[in-house]
């Protein structure tokens, strides 16, 4: 396994801030799951569903396309094809980006306020302050200190996403995942291009911030990588095999040492973790 070599919380804020001295606030970049926090919301609210989550009919079309896509599963509907999609990607053998505009999807023909509220079902289940990461923490707080903009890009389903990110202090808006197109209140069948994940990642991030400096880039995983070859400076948080497998795409990749999260705060129904104080609004 690649060893990388390792950057302390201070050295790379130094680093950091001769880089906002020199071109500006700019943006830093995260890859939620893994980075910010351990697991996958994404997961979570997949496993949740696949208990007690109802498809209704507009799903059926969105499960033979998944299924057709990735070479069939004849003779499957409903629960049992989308059980048996997420059984081949655990495999391996179902493409990934497709199976994470799966997950956007499944939800087709529910109303949002039904989506958010299973989601905070599932998040409230598995609770995200005990997740933080200290070292992700730290940096969102010198980040809103600096002025530099804060952007979480996530292959997770969006719901999901933004109600974690209220969690450690980044709005809605500051948040790129993957979302489904919707027909007013109601979930659609398709999502929105480009899926956030591999080389999408860095297109959707680019849609949002146009040419602004990418001064930091943190991910965990394998298809961070496109993202952290965008930045000037790429950061590895806790990261997996498979990007540590993949290390030397990315010359240099420091890993952050990890920091323990001090502890949360709490405000009304939600765990808020900001540790810096919550973000200004725009």
């Amino acid at each position: 396994m690649t060893e990388l070599p390792p950057i302390a919380v201070p050295e790379l804020i130094a680093r950091l801030d001769t880089l906002v001295a020199a071109h500006g606030p700019g943006v830093v970049a995260f890859d939620g799951d893994g980075t910010l926090w351990s697991g996958d919301v994404g997961d979570d609210f997949l496993h949740a569903f696949l208990e007690r989550g109802e498809l209704r009919p507009e799903a059926a079309p969105v499960l033979a396309r998944a299924a057709a896509r990735s070479g069939g599963d004849e003779g499957l509907a409903g629960r049992a094809l989308l059980r048996r999609l997420v059984l081949r990607y655990e495999e391996g053998s179902l493409d990934e980006e497709l199976f994470y505009e799966l997950t956007a999807v499944v939800c087709a023909g529910w109303a949002r306020h039904e989506v958010d509220a299973f989601v905070r079902q599932v998040l409230a289940a598995v609770p995200l302050a005990p997740r933080l990461h200290g070292e992700a923490m730290a940096l969102v707080g010198w980040a809103r200190e600096r002025g530099v903009a804060v952007r979480i890009v996530s292959a997770s389903p969006a719901p999901g996403v933004v109600l974690a990110a209220e969690a450690v202090g980044v709005r809605p808006d500051e948040v790129i995942a993957v979302t489904a197109e919707a027909h007013g209140e109601v979930t659609g069948t398709a999502a929105r291009r480009p899926i956030p994940y591999g080389p999408g990642k860095v297109e959707a991030l680019r849609g949002q911030v146009g040419s602004a400096p990418l001064h930091a880039a943190f991910g965990d995983n394998r298809f961070d990588v496109d993202l952290l070859r965008a930045a000037t400076v790429p950061v590895a948080i806790r990261p997996k095999a498979r990007l540590r497998a993949a290390a030397s795409l990315v010359p240099g990749l420091p890993e952050l040492r990890p920091v323990d999260f001090p502890g949360p705060r709490h405000q009304g129904s939600l765990t808020m973790c900001c540790p810096r104080g919550p973000p200004p609004r725009p």
